[in-house]
């Protein structure tokens, strides 16, 4: 053999070595994988609505020269416009103008509608100087006292206000802000 074609011993190793990695290669199941997604169309999720109004906005007005044993009546609507059942809570406020206390004077009671507000034949809800009187708790969750409506329900809520026969002389001329607060959340599906 001339010496040219003579390899040595380890170049033909190496040879073989490579043929024999490539044979198993070719040999070995391939770690490809068929795949496919799908995907679905046309779904909506559409959150509902929580909107709770109050009807008039000012169901006093103004009350202008109220004396102590004077009672003046109003009603108050409040309707869930919104798309979802709500649970609400009352409660209210008064501001002192002037330096007098006089809606703290102010006993104001809330009665369910009944047969009607003129009738006053209602379920008492709460009663109590403003500021005091409320009735459910405005805490997230399921409260007692606290008044549901269904979606698109309203309900009256029948109110009398009087400054007491017994009120001193010094609230004269004194004057007040007031006001009645409603918070609503949702309910729950299933609560």
């Amino acid at each position: 053999m001339p010496a040219s074609s003579r390899r040595p011993p380890a170049a033909r190793l190496l040879r073989a070595g490579a043929v024999a990695l490539v044979l198993l290669a070719a040999a070995a199941p391939s770690l490809a994988q068929l795949a496919a997604d799908a995907a679905t169309t046309g779904n909506l999720v559409r959150a509902g609505a929580l909107s709770v109004l109050l009807h008039p906005v000012s169901p006093f007005g103004t009350i202008a020269g109220i004396v102590p044993g004077e009672t003046v009546s109003g009603a108050l609507r409040v309707e869930n416009a919104g798309s979802t059942a709500v649970r609400y809570a009352f409660s209210t406020t008064t501001t002192t103008l002037a330096g007098q206390e006089l809606g703290t004077q102010i006993q104001l009671v809330v009665k369910s509608e009944g047969s009607s507000c003129a009738a006053w034949d209602g379920t008492t809800l709460a009663s109590g100087a403003f500021g005091l009187a409320a009735f459910g708790d405005p805490a997230p969750g399921a409260q007692a006292g606290d008044r549901t409506l269904a979606a698109g329900a309203s309900e009256t809520l029948c109110l009398r206000a009087t400054l007491p026969a017994t009120t001193s002389r010094r609230y004269q001329n004194s004057s007040a802000a007031t006001a009645l607060l409603v918070a609503a959340e949702q309910i729950p599906d299933g609560a």
